[in-house]
């Protein structure tokens, strides 16, 4: 049986089953909620719940309070118009449970305050290292293989002279590279070998060889030189099209029609044969001189800004004696490797003549499949190192360079080049200080001046005496 008073003091009486309903007070018409014999004892005689308040110490509160106004108050006196002192008392130090220094460790380095993490509040506590004894550390420690096959790693060895290039050349990584290239190239001509109609059909692949081709040499000027990779890219590096294909092959085809452009366009003059032959054999020389920087422009550069002439020549001259090397490379290499497509092409065509047993001239020999397949694998090494020989070019001098768009360069001179750019509140130089003080004079001088009126003084009255 559950029973208690509303609060106009109804007695109810409910069965056990009627705990957590509701009840309507038939005096005073009011809803009561039944309560659960857990809650009976928390219900008062005036059917008011009890909360569990503790006996207030009106003295303990009164001291507190005291405190509180004394440590919080707006003012530094007291009542009595003496000055609080906040500083703890002896007794204060004892309650909060810190020891005494004693007098014999007066002068001993004392521990610094205690540090806390300031997320979780932990204390953090020191920590003990225990250091090695004698006999552990006479062990040996364990070894640790090194690393074998060093591709494109830290621990390398740095390239710093062009004449380690050539028996790097034949690290097995390189190799690898190498010979992908030239079944690629043995790969083109079989394509070249196909029946008319099927060649119409295969240009397009060819086309695409060819350009996936120019893109590797370009490639290889880049992960030398800017990249810092002392070893030949993969084959078509991170097969992103526009970061490893495309834009590569348009950085050399770029530099082609620089270098060559102007020669070519001018056989489309409307002038005698001799004149236009004269201007593409002189222009084609200046051409082949300026095609080095112009090849290391247009690939590392970023930008065809840097194609224009004073910069180019500044890449001519920072180089200094090795673009005579760069100059002779690009002939050599670039000639011995069309020379040896081409004769790689002719053998494959007269292979089937000689398959035959027709007689051959002794020229003819010149273009045998054991001579030029040899020279083409020749021609392939020698243009990978001329263009691993720019990018290390690159890496020496491109700081030097008179290239834009490549460092922060502040407005105030050379002396804020490599400075972060400022950000804030412009600063105002004293000719702009200058300049806003006489605008602020020349508007205050165009604004008309209010005069202020007379003030009357009035003599004071006499004074009568009493």
């Amino acid at each position: 049986m559950i029973r208690f008073h509303c609060t106009c003091k109804h007695l109810f009486e409910t069965d056990d089953n009627m705990a957590g309903g509701l009840v309507q007070c038939p005096k005073c018409g009011r809803l009561n909620d039944i309560p659960t014999l857990s809650d009976l004892q928390f219900i008062a005689e005036d059917g008011t719940y009890k909360v569990g308040i503790d006996v207030i110490d009106e003295e303990a509160e009164g001291r507190r309070l005291a405190e509180l106004e004394r440590a919080f108050a707006r003012t530094r006196v007291d009542e009595y118009g003496a000055e609080i002192d906040l500083r703890p008392t002896m007794e204060d130090i004892r309650n909060a449970g810190s020891d005494e220094i004693p007098l014999e460790l007066k002068d001993e380095i004392r521990p610094g305050a205690p540090k806390y993490d300031p997320v979780t509040g932990e204390l953090i506590r020191s920590m003990d290292i225990r250091t090695p004894t004698a006999a552990e550390a006479a062990v040996p420690a364990m070894p640790v293989a090194t690393r074998t096959l060093k591709y494109a790693s830290a621990d390398a060895d740095v390239i710093t002279s062009g004449f380690q290039i050539f028996p790097r050349m034949f690290a097995l990584t390189n190799l690898f590279v190498m010979l992908v290239i030239f079944f690629v190239h043995v790969f083109l001509q079989v394509l070249s070998l196909a029946p008319t109609l099927l060649a119409v059909v295969m240009l397009p692949v060819i086309g695409v060889i060819v350009l996936l081709l120019i893109a590797h040499y370009a490639n290889t000027i880049d992960e030398t030189g800017p990249e810092a990779r002392d070893e030949l890219p993969r084959p078509l590096r991170n097969v992103n099209w526009y970061d490893d294909m495309w834009a590569p092959f348009i950085n050399v085809m770029l530099a082609f029609f620089v270098a060559y452009g102007p020669g070519l366009c001018c056989m489309l003059l409307d002038v005698p044969l001799q004149i236009r032959l004269s201007l593409l054999v002189t222009l084609s020389i200046v051409g082949t001189l300026a095609f080095p920087a112009i090849l290391l422009t247009s690939t590392t550069s970023g930008t065809v800004l840097n194609l224009r002439p004073d910069r180019v020549w500044g890449v001519v001259t920072q180089c200094g004696v090795a673009y005579l090397f760069m100059l002779a490379g690009w002939i050599l290499a670039f000639g011995v490797y069309m020379l040896s497509i081409v004769g790689a092409e002719i053998a494959l065509l007269t292979l089937p003549r000689r398959i035959g047993g027709a007689p051959m001239a002794w020229y003819e020999m010149l273009f045998h499949w054991a001579l030029q397949y040899p020279l083409l694998l020749v021609g392939i090494y020698a243009m990978h190192a001329y263009a691993w020989y720019l990018g290390l070019q690159y890496r020496k001098h491109h700081a030097d360079f008179p290239w834009v768009l490549q460092r922060y360069t502040g407005r105030r001179g050379a002396g804020a080049a490599m400075a972060a750019p400022r950000q804030g509140f412009a600063v105002m130089t004293k000719v702009d200080e200058a300049a806003r003080t006489r605008q602020q004079k020349g508007a205050m001088s165009a604004v008309p001046r209010v005069q202020p009126k007379a003030v009357q003084v009035l003599p004071e009255p006499p004074q009568t005496g009493k």
